[in-house]
């Protein structure tokens, strides 16, 4: 009987030692993994639709995350289209919004003014956030 017991504790001493190797390989591994946040704008409109020559108006972007962990929005920056239609060339936005994967936030670039008048359409130059 107490050979039995030896060999039981040596079972038990293999299986805990394989659970503490899988348990270790699991914290060291998953810190490993890379997840991150990866920010899109997912449309962008201005209003008023039509402005006049130095007219005030403002334009939104919503921004999608794309990735898979949260992340924060810090500053989105609009950044004018070579035309040189805007007052600026570029306005920053603070937000500092944490957004989830797939969930969306919207930043509103507001106080913008058109300094010369140009065709129907104006484009827009958007950068990663």
């Amino acid at each position: 009987m107490t050979n039995n017991l030896k060999i039981s504790k040596k079972k038990v001493n293999k299986i805990a030692v394989n659970i503490l190797i899988i348990f270790l390989s699991v914290f060291i591994i998953l810190p490993l993994v890379n997840a991150a946040a990866s920010f899109a704008v997912n449309s962008f409109s201005c209003t008023p639709t039509e402005v006049s020559i130095n007219g005030d108006f403002s334009c939104t972007a919503q921004i999608i995350n794309n990735g898979d962990a949260a992340g924060s929005v810090s500053v989105a920056t609009l950044y004018a289209d070579s035309n040189n239609w805007l007052e600026q060339s570029t306005y920053a936005q603070a937000s500092g919004v944490s957004v989830d994967p797939g969930q969306t936030t919207e930043v509103t670039f507001s106080g913008l003014r058109a300094t010369k008048s140009g065709g129907s359409s104006r484009s827009y130059s958007r950068r990663k956030y």
